[in-house]
């Protein structure tokens, strides 16, 4: 048996013609009690789709496009983000060199970190939380 780690996909043509196939059923005189027993959905479902069909027809019951929130990056700042991922952090650093070597300014080690409890700082260079308030505590506090 083969797992899989990625969640299922949600096959929305099938789910689109299931909602056709209800609509089929309404115009042949089909109650909400057979869609729900014959389709095996819902009452609440059954309902909003009777209503939707009375309203428009079919068109009520397409389905409502892509699921969830729109994405934030575009394909080409997708296609710039992989280039960068690809060349690693050291690529985003200005004097760090790849070719230094063990212990160089290559090294992600070498490259300064902030210290432990200090809040974040934006790009702007102002804090992301006040002196008392969301920064972390060292470990020996």
């Amino acid at each position: 048996m083969t797992t899989t780690l990625l969640p299922q996909r949600r096959n929305f043509t099938a789910l689109e013609s299931r909602r056709f196939r209800a609509g089929q059923l309404f115009a042949k005189g089909y109650h909400q009690a057979d869609i729900v027993r014959g389709l095996r959905v819902s009452r609440q479902t059954a309902s909003r789709w009777y209503q939707a069909w009375q309203r428009v027809g079919d068109a009520g019951l397409r389905g409502a496009g892509r699921a969830g929130r729109n994405p934030r990056l575009n394909a080409a700042v997708r296609d710039r983000l992989e280039v960068a991922l690809v060349q690693g952090p050291t690529a985003w650093v200005p004097h760090a060199s790849v070719d230094a070597g063990a212990g160089g300014a290559g090294d992600l080690e070498a490259l300064p970190r902030a210290p432990l409890g200090a809040p974040a700082r934006s790009a702007a260079g102002t804090s992301s939380g006040s002196s008392t308030h969301g920064a972390r505590m060292s470990p020996d506090e």
